[in-house]
């Protein structure tokens, strides 16, 4: 549920990088 997502993002839960993303992308997805 979405409510589950908003409290994983709030404890700064993020995704790991896509497969073959480069990482200098990556930082900018974090941003």
């Amino acid at each position: 549920p979405l409510a589950d997502v908003v409290k994983c993002v709030e404890k700064g839960y993020q995704m790991e990088p896509p497969d073959g993303c480069p990482i200098d992308v990556y930082d900018i997805m974090k941003q």
